[in-house]
C-alpha cells in the first residue's frame, strides 16, 4: 500500500502529548483515512515501514505495543472473532530520523561535546546582540567620522533573529561575523557611545570576547564546521536533475537516498583530509590541543 499524501489534521490537549497519547492521535489520523474497519486499520499499520521523527516523543511509535485493539475498543471499532494482539501497534515500523534533522543533531553534537563551545556560545550571542541593538549606532558615528566604507563593512552583514535560532542557523550567524569580526575588533575602541551603555554585564561581555585571542579560532573552527554539516545538509533537500535553486518545484526534491552514500563518503573524506593538515600555525590563539582536538571531534 503507497498513499501519497497529508493526514488529516486533527488537534490534541496536553493529556494526549505522551506517547501511548500520540499513538492514539496517529492511529486516529488512520481511521479517518481508511474507516471504521479493524482489518484495515490492521493492515494500514502493517505496512508502516519507517516513521521520520525529530526524536522527541514520537520517537518511541515504532517500538510501542500493540494499541489497536485498545484503541478500536474505545471508540466502538467491532474486532472480529479470534483477534489476537500484535507485538507492536506497527510491527514492521522503524524510526527514521529526517535528513535536516541529523545534520542538525551532528552540528549539535559536535560543537556541545567541546570544553570550549558553551563559553563560545555565550560570546556570540553578545557580539550579535552587539550589532542587532547597535549597528545603526555604529553607523551613523563612522559615517560622521568620514569613515563610510568600514560603515557600509558592516551594514552589509545579514544576521538571523534568536527568535529563529536554532543548529544549522549557527553557520549563517558565524560566517557573517567572521567577515567583519577583524574589522569590528579594530574599530570597537573608538565608538563613543560604547561609554554610555546602560547594561555593564553586555560591555564586558563583550570586552572579554574582544580580548580572547582563542575566540577567533574557536569563530574560524565553527564556521568551518557548520559550513561543512551546512553544505551536507543543504544538498539533501536538492535533486539529481536540476542545479542548485533551480526549479524549486521539482517533483524529485530531497529524492537522493540512492546516491547519499557515495556523496556523503566523498565529502567526509574530504573533510577529515583538510582537517588532518591543520597545524598550530592554523590557529595561532590556541594551544596545540585545541587544533588536536578540532582534528579529532572532525573525524568522530
Amino acid at each position: 500500500m503507497l498513499f501519497k499524501g497529508l493526514f488529516p489534521l486533527v488537534s490534541i490537549g496536553r493529556p494526549m502529548l505522551k506517547v501511548v497519547g500520540k499513538c492514539f492521535s496517529l492511529l486516529w489520523q488512520i481511521y479517518l483515512m481508511v474507516g471504521p474497519h479493524y482489518k484495515l486499520l490492521e493492515e494500514f499499520t502493517s505496512c508502516v515501514v519507517s516513521m521520520t521523527v525529530d526524536f522527541g516523543t514520537e520517537k518511541s511509535l515504532p517500538g510501542i505495543a500493540d494499541l489497536l485493539p485498545s484503541f478500536c475498543l474505545y471508540i466502538g471499532v467491532p474486532l472480529p472473532k479470534g483477534c489476537r494482539k500484535r507485538t507492536k501497534t506497527f510491527p514492521r515500523a522503524i524510526v527514521a530520523p529526517g535528513w535536516h534533522h541529523t545534520w542538525d543533531g551532528l552540528v549539535r553534537r559536535g560543537l556541545t561535546s567541546t570544553e570550549w563551545f558553551p563559553v563560545f556560545l555565550r560570546q556570540v550571542k553578545g557580539v550579535l546582540s552587539f550589532f542587532r541593538h547597535h549597528l545603526p549606532e555604529m553607523e551613523d558615528e563612522l559615517v560622521r567620522k568620514g569613515h563610510r566604507m568600514v560603515a557600509q563593512i558592516f551594514k552589509s552583514i545579514e544576521l538571523e533573529n534568536f527568535a529563529k535560532w536554532r543548529w544549522n542557523t549557527l553557520k549563517k550567524v558565524v560566517c557573517e561575523l567572521v567577515k567583519v569580526y577583524a574589522t569590528f575588533k579594530v574599530w570597537y575602541p573608538t565608538f563613543e557611545f560604547v561609554a554610555g551603555l546602560r547594561d555593564a554585564s553586555e560591555a564586558q561581555l563583550l570586552k572579554d570576547t574582544l580580548a580572547s585571542k582563542s575566540f577567533v579560532d574557536q569563530l574560524k573552527y565553527t564556521c568551518w564546521l557548520t559550513s561543512w554539516m551546512g553544505d551536507i545538509d543543504k544538498w539533501g533537500g536538492g535533486c539529481p536533475c536540476c542545479a542548485p535553486g533551480e526549479n524549486p518545484d521539482c517533483r524529485f526534491k530531497g529524492r537522493r537516498l540512492m546516491e547519499a552514500f557515495s556523496h556523503l563518503e566523498c565529502e567526509c573524506n574530504a573533510a577529515i583530509l583538510e582537517a588532518e593538515s591543520w597545524g598550530p600555525s592554523d590557529f595561532p590563539g590556541s594551544p596545540p590541543d585545541f587544533v588536536h582536538s578540532c582534528v579529532g571531534q572532525s573525524a568522530v
